[in-house]
């Protein structure tokens, strides 16, 4: 019986897990052998690789994992056993499981390229975040190469030393000399040479720079007119009769020729099927590099200067006629570029001579767009404007220009001068209809001539 007992003893013994501290290791010769890890305090066995816990489930009754301190993870070890340890590094884990992700901690390589937009970004941004150089103030302002540059508290040119032939420019930042290019730049103030250019006229641009001119012309009763600007000899801009316009063939049929000349280039109007008349003709300087300096200019032997184009040239000194004799103590002589004449002065806010009555002085009339008048109302000056009313401020003087109308009868009838009539341009005090009638002697030939009313006005008389 003893010998019995001994034996289920033994084996009772050998059935029994191993105790130790810590697993030994575990390989195909220890396959099923079962121990108890003091360490974890966990039942282990090997399956000939490595060593499993004998845990039934997760906080089961009497199945439970380890104790584990506070915040602390299991990590397999080199040993391939797990180890209660702390996270660190970049990133930390509280008790209650929430992961704390360092500063600074991420930067551009974890960062998907496009993967943060405008809305990811708080409302400012510290510049200490930005590679910049320098150190901001109140006078300074961040430049897009991430420099700093002082605000300019003042646009003055005051200090400013250029030479000869140079100009004042902005470069953005602050007034600096520049030299003055050839080419374009800013156009002078229109000059009306009317007066000294005709139709068919060769003229050579001495303004040494680039000659911008403006032409109006009047092709009434040319159906078929048509018209060129030719700069050394090439059309550069022309009408055709399609660019006349009028309502009536007795209304005035405005267009206008516009170019560029050359330094240097000669330019005049060339006309075929008839000859256009002139309204308008204006010039201005192109790109600052004319000049109305006298430096160089050299003229012949009864030859005096002339401002002509916007530069100074060489001209031929016309007789003057004798001007007449003004009387009165608010009389004054009165050059109106072809000949003299007596102009009555009213007191008034300057300007110059006034239009009659004292309403408007003559720079008035020039500032509205309007042209002087001094010849065609007895004495009084006047100030004409294109159409049949005054600007706003102007009063009517009670004439307008009206072009002429030409009616012919049947050429059967007899005699000759007496199948036509005509209405004459000129000077008239309404705009109403207006109509002659011609009567030859043959009887049947009897007809009128109508100018329907505003037809044919092409200037109001104000002041």
């Amino acid at each position: 019986m003893q010998i019995i007992l001994r034996t289920l003893l033994l084996a009772f013994l050998f059935t029994l897990p191993a105790i130790t501290a810590q697993a030994s290791v575990c390989d195909a010769t220890r396959e099923g052998v079962i121990v108890y890890n003091v360490q974890h305090k966990l039942v282990q066995f090997c399956n000939g690789t490595q060593w499993i816990g004998l845990v039934a489930k997760i906080g089961g009754a009497g199945d439970e994992l380890p104790s584990l301190s506070s915040a602390q993870i299991w990590v397999g070890d080199t040993s391939g056993e797990a180890a209660a340890v702390a996270m660190s590094g970049d990133a930390t884990l509280s008790s209650d499981g929430v992961l704390n992700i360092a500063n600074d901690a991420i930067i551009g390589p974890e960062i998907s390229a496009g993967s943060i937009t405008n809305s990811h970004l708080a409302g400012s941004i510290a510049l200490s975040k930005i590679a910049i150089t320098g150190t901001p103030d109140g006078t300074q302002f961040l430049r897009d190469d991430g420099t700093w540059q002082a605000v300019a508290t003042s646009d003055t040119l005051a200090g400013l030393n250029c030479t000869s032939g140079q100009v004042a420019a902005w470069d953005g930042d602050n007034w600096e000399c520049s030299d003055m290019g050839s080419g374009g730049g800013n156009l002078s103030a229109w000059q009306n040479v009317t007066a000294n250019r005709a139709i068919a006229t060769v003229y050579t641009n001495n303004t040494g720079g680039p000659l911008v001119v403006s032409i109006t012309l009047d092709a009434l009763g040319l159906t078929q007119q048509r018209s060129s600007l030719e700069i050394d000899g090439v059309a550069v801009s022309t009408i055709t009769p399609s660019d006349y316009y009028s309502t009536t063939a007795a209304t005035a049929h405005h267009s206008t020729l516009f170019g560029i000349v050359p330094t240097g280039a000669t330019y005049s109007v060339k006309g075929t099927s008839g000859t256009p008349t002139l309204i308008k003709w204006f010039e201005a300087t192109l790109g600052g590099s004319g000049t109305d300096t006298l430096a160089a200019l050299q003229c012949a032997e009864q030859e005096s200067l002339k401002f002509e184009g916007g530069a100074w040239v060489c001209a031929e000194i016309n007789a003057l006629p004798d001007p007449p004799i003004c009387t009165g103590s608010s009389a004054a002589l009165q050059w109106d570029g072809t000949n003299w004449s007596c102009a009555t002065v009213v007191a008034g806010g300057g300007g110059g001579p006034t239009i009659v009555n004292g309403d408007h002085t003559q720079q008035e009339c020039i500032d509205a767009g309007g042209t002087i008048n001094m010849s065609d109302f007895g004495g009084d000056i006047l100030c004409l404007f294109s159409g049949t009313t005054c600007p706003s401020g102007w009063t009517s003087y009670g004439k307008w220009y009206r072009t002429s109308k030409s009616c012919a009868g049947s050429t059967s009838c007899f005699p000759a001068s007496g199948r036509d009539c005509t209405l004459p341009a000129g000077w008239v005090t309404t705009t109403a209809s207006r109509s002659c009638t011609y009567k030859p002697s043959y009887p049947t030939c009897n007809g009128s001539c109508t100018q329907a009313s505003g037809v044919g006005v092409t200037t109001a008389a104000c002041y």
